[in-house]
């Protein structure tokens, strides 16, 4: 019998988002950032690994205003660092003991890159799932489906931990147990003991 499974978000679960306005040196507000970032179908078709980097720097670029070449952009871009929270390594691993883990998260090259190359990170996982790879982003269907179809454990069997109200409710919808979760202190206590 295999054993119960745990899929994780990165942003905002495992890892600090930071502040990409101010990281990145840009003239507008954390809300009209995470409003354009979230809406923007350049960030979502460069998640979704349809288009490529530097098509992806600059299209983002240009919806922000700004007039830099894509490789100008991208020094700007690198300085949004997505770091992971302190005591995630030892909260995942104390978990494996009796628990399968998965990655699965709304991503980029670039940012996904980034969180790899902190401490053995991607080790961390049984099951890694990102965007880019698989081609959708959360809340779609496919997505959750997609992962399902690749792991050994029924819908019942898997716990899900997000930030996003529309993803914790996408995967309920397919009779997974999900729920909100930010930091290693929010996955604390939506996890048993």
């Amino acid at each position: 019998m295999s054993r119960p499974l745990i899929i994780f978000d990165l942003g905002g679960v495992l890892a600090d988002l930071g502040t990409p306005p101010v990281d990145m040196g840009l003239a507008i507000g954390a809300e009209e950032f995470w409003d354009l970032w979230l809406s923007s179908t350049s960030v979502r078709s460069f998640e979704n690994g349809h288009i490529e980097e530097s098509e992806f720097l600059q299209r983002f670029s240009v919806e922000l205003g700004l007039e830099e070449s894509p490789e100008q952009f991208r020094r700007r871009f690198l300085k949004w660092r997505l770091v992971i929270y302190p005591g995630v390594a030892r909260t995942i691993s104390a978990l494996r003991s009796d628990y399968d883990t998965a990655l699965l998260s709304n991503t980029n090259p670039i940012h996904w890159n980034m969180v790899c190359s902190q401490d053995g990170f991607e080790r961390l996982f049984d099951h890694v799932f990102l965007s880019f790879d698989i081609g959708e982003s959360k809340p779609e269907r496919a997505v959750f489906e997609h992962v399902l179809d690749r792991v050994d454990q029924p819908p019942a069997g898997i716990r899900f931990l997000d930030d996003s109200d529309a993803n914790v409710a996408a995967a309920r919808e397919l009779g997974i147990s999900a729920m909100q979760a930010y930091g290693p202190e929010g996955i604390s206590l939506v996890l048993p003991d």
